[in-house]
């Protein structure tokens, strides 16, 4: 039987009025301003206040609704915690002049005021890396250095080019712009051939690469690369300002919201555990902060082997490739599903943690009605919803699904749903490999 709950004080209010009148037909508890109608609305406002109470009290009593204290107590249950908000932790990369010190507990800070603190003592100075490959295209080289040895550069830190056969390479330039750790551009004005074929070519900058990690707790101490951070108090000889490397400072993550601590605990009680199964290693998986979703794939890429995928839908703008985890986010995974893999496993050969390859899908709308901004929007928003929730890892995208999607959007200004639409692209089932991800693109109209 259902509980019915009024919405309203009036509504109990009324009813009272009503149960009054028919016990005293002589009396009229519908006046405004009396006695009467002053004690019936009291009443009625407590009794409002106890349907809302048992309201809230009926919601503890299933894991699927239960919120707060009452869901961490459900998650005790099967013994799962909440997920505590985190740190964020990276690189940056100071400059200013040759043997200055930037002193361990340095603190810096960002446009938004959050404080991170240097991990380490280290000195500014001139340091030679060797280059790998130097290529050309219009006026921007590329340099590319030899594996496992990052340049720590950062856009606009002046760098010298060495060595080069080719000596219009040979350059003091600002960098331009940073593809990867081992990957970054600078401009030349002329035109040398293309790959130069040095063997010893070298570049130098003067900085200082340190690590450093925030003071608070949360997914806004997070630093996309590129950010500037400012010093807190001036340092002799130090410039003002340092820089996030290449990829970001990462790791930072809010206090597990009761949403995801709540599918968490559903997914326990539906999706029995056993050792290393799928469900024992993504529930392990989920308990690193900021991990939202995973898949695994067994006997991949061989027999014996088992393939680990995860993202963090949390991070970033929540779609696209800020979903994925960085190097240090595929390490934090790996160091405790290895906690509970078996004890005949090789971890180190047959056990493969990793984002998934993206696939980025782009949707292209020749027509749609009604063509509003909100309507644009509301679609945007489905599909985003929809990579979300629908598209796995190494399985295809059918085309039933995302055009059932687009037919579901409602546009929430005027309330009035999609009529009818034109979609250039994609068009049919859409093929993801083993390893993959769809991932959603650009939405264009």
């Amino acid at each position: 039987m259902p509980i019915i709950v009024p919405t309203t004080r009036k509504e109990i209010a009324d009813r009272i009025r009503t149960d009054v009148q028919n016990a005293l037909p002589q009396s009229n508890p519908f006046l405004k301003e009396s006695w009467i109608d002053a004690l019936i609305s009291g009443i009625a406002g407590r009794d409002f206040d106890l349907y809302k109470f048992l309201q809230l009290a009926f919601r503890q009593l299933f894991p699927d609704t239960a919120i707060g204290e009452f869901l961490d107590r459900w998650g005790n249950f099967k013994g799962i915690n909440r997920n505590p908000a985190t740190t964020a932790a990276g690189l940056i990369t100071a400059t200013g002049i040759d043997g200055s010190i930037v002193p361990i507990a340095s603190l810096l800070s960002n446009q938004a005021d959050v404080v991170y603190e240097t991990q380490e003592n280290k000195t500014i100075s001139s340091q030679a890396t060797d280059v790998a490959t130097l290529t050309r295209a219009g006026s921007t080289v590329t340099v590319t250095m030899p594996a496992d040895t990052p340049h720590h550069y950062v856009v606009g830190l002046s760098q010298t080019i060495s060595n080069a056969v080719n000596p219009e390479y040979n350059v003091t330039a600002p960098v331009t712009s940073v593809i990867s750790e081992l990957i970054y551009t600078y401009e030349i004005s002329t035109t040398p051939p293309t790959p130069d074929g040095g063997a010893n070519i070298k570049s130098t900058a003067t900085f200082a690469s340190i690590n450093l990690r925030s003071q608070t707790f949360g997914e806004n101490t997070n630093a996309a690369n590129g950010d500037i951070l400012t010093f807190a108090i001036a340092i002799s000889g130090v410039n003002a300002t340092a820089t996030v490397q290449f990829p970001e400072i990462s790791g930072g993550a809010d206090i597990e919201s009761d949403d995801d601590f709540s599918k968490r605990i559903q997914e326990a009680y539906q999706n029995p555990i056993s050792n290393f199964n799928a469900a024992d290693i993504i529930r392990v998986a989920k308990t690193v902060p900021g991990v939202t979703r995973g898949w695994v794939q067994p006997i991949t890429p061989g027999v014996g082997d088992t393939s680990v995928y995860f993202v963090r839908d949390n991070d970033g703008s929540g779609y696209g490739t800020d979903i994925l985890p960085d190097p240090q986010e595929v390490q934090d995974v790996r160091d405790i599903i290895e906690l509970i893999a078996p004890a005949n496993m090789d971890v180190v050969n047959d056990l493969h943690i990793s984002a998934p390859t993206p696939l980025t899908v782009d949707f292209a709308f020749t027509a749609i009605e009604p063509d509003t901004s909100t309507m644009r929007d509301a679609l945007f928003e489905n599909l985003k919803q929809f990579f979300k929730e629908s598209v796995d890892v190494g399985f295809n995208i059918r085309e039933d699904g995302y055009r059932a999607i687009i037919f579901q959007t409602v546009d929430p200004n005027s309330g009035q749903p999609l009529k009818s639409f034109i979609l250039s692209s994609p068009i049919g089932d859409i093929a993801i490999a083993l390893n993959e991800l769809g991932i959603l693109g650009t939405v264009t109209f």
